[in-house]
Formats: structure tokens, C-alpha cells, sequence
């Protein structure tokens, strides 16, 4: 009985592990702070066009959330966002594309969820629209501008620095209990019992 019962709390260890990594891939929930809206949001490394990015991010769903390429509404959604790509190498001059544009009306700025236009942060000279640019990045650090700070740039320009996705929490479902707590409380249970049995 004893061998089953450590084969068991291995079973739920290795399942354990599983689960934890799967958690730390998803987005990241803002939760709390200043100005926190309890949306998520994920960075998605890689090379890609504006275009591109904005249909990807509305093909990806958390937690009963569908996606769209980031908004940003304060100088404090932009330093909980700024942590998530700056670590990579790939962002350290153009970082990811977000979800302003003036594809519509040139020089009439609109985020991609319609909401409304009312905080910016366009690094100095910028915009320009040199060469049609109707999407808009990030800087990134080593650009010598405001790490965050904007660029519009082409939307047909193949971005290395990615994209940022957010979830709404307004259409997430209600959070389950981890799994990894039920293992965990599956372990404990069997722990107790081995531990029972040999007291008997």
C-alpha cells in the first residue's frame, strides 16, 4: 500500500510541475496597484507586420477572453506593460506593435477596440508619418528614446520586437480553483493516511 501511495504523490508531483509551467506561460492579470483594471496581457515575441499582429491577437483567447493588440489609458497600464518584452534582445530599439492606428483618417488616431483616444505617449518628434506609417510600437530601451515612449511606424514593416495582447476581464469567466492546489491537496491527503497506516 505504501508503494502505491508514493506513486501516487509522485504522479501528483510531476502533474504538479506541469500545471505551474502552463501558469507561468499565461498572461499576466494586473490585479493590483494604481490604476489596475484586472486585464491581462501577454507579450508574443517574434518578426511581424502590424497587420498581422492585430489578427493574431484577436485570434488568441484567455480564460473565455478573445484578444485584441493592447490600449493603453495611463502612464501606469504602460510601466505594468513595459516589464513583459524588455528583457528580450529583440526589443531593444523597435519594441512591440500595439493596438493605435491611423489607418482610417491619416492623423486621426484610433485604438483598435474603439475605445475612446485620450491618453498618448509619443516620444518627442513622433509621429511623423515618414513613409505612410499607420501603426504604432513601443520603443525600446536601447533606442535613445523613453523606454514605452511611441513611434508610428509602416504597417507592412516587419516588426522583430512582437506584440502585446490584452484580455479584457469584463469578458473572462469566473477563475476555477488551479488544478495545482487540488494535486497539492491530493498529496497532502495521501501523505496523511501513509503516515496513519504506519502509526497502526
Amino acid at each position: 500500500m505504501r508503494h502505491k501511495i508514493i506513486r501516487l504523490l509522485s504522479t501528483a508531483l510531476v502533474l504538479m510541475g506541469s500545471v505551474v509551467a502552463q501558469v507561468e506561460a499565461a498572461p499576466i492579470l494586473w490585479d493590483s496597484g494604481t490604476g489596475s483594471n484586472g486585464n491581462a496581457y501577454e507579450y508574443i515575441a517574434g518578426t511581424i507586420t502590424w497587420s498581422a499582429a492585430k489578427a493574431a491577437a484577436e485570434g488568441m483567447t484567455f480564460n473565455g477572453a478573445t484578444g485584441h493588440l493592447v490600449t493603453l489609458h495611463s502612464n501606469e497600464e504602460a510601466s505594468f506593460i513595459n516589464p513583459l518584452y524588455s528583457s528580450d534582445p529583440n526589443t531593444a530599439v523597435f519594441g512591440p506593435w500595439i493596438g493605435l492606428n491611423d489607418i482610417a483618417v491619416e492623423g486621426t488616431y484610433a485604438w483598435v477596440t474603439g475605445e475612446a483616444y485620450t491618453y498618448s505617449n509619443f516620444s518627442a518628434g513622433e509621429p511623423n508619418n515618414v513613409g505612410n506609417e499607420d501603426g504604432i510600437h513601443f520603443w525600446g530601451a536601447a533606442s535613445g528614446r523613453p523606454l514605452g515612449s511611441w513611434n508610428d511606424w509602416q504597417i507592412i514593416a516587419t516588426n522583430g520586437g512582437g506584440y502585446i495582447v490584452e484580455f479584457e476581464s469584463s469578458e473572462m469567466a469566473s477563475v476555477p480553483e488551479p488544478a495545482v492546489f487540488s494535486l497539492l491537496l491530493l498529496g497532502l491527503a495521501g501523505m496523511r493516511y501513509s503516515s496513519k497506516k504506519r502509526k497502526a
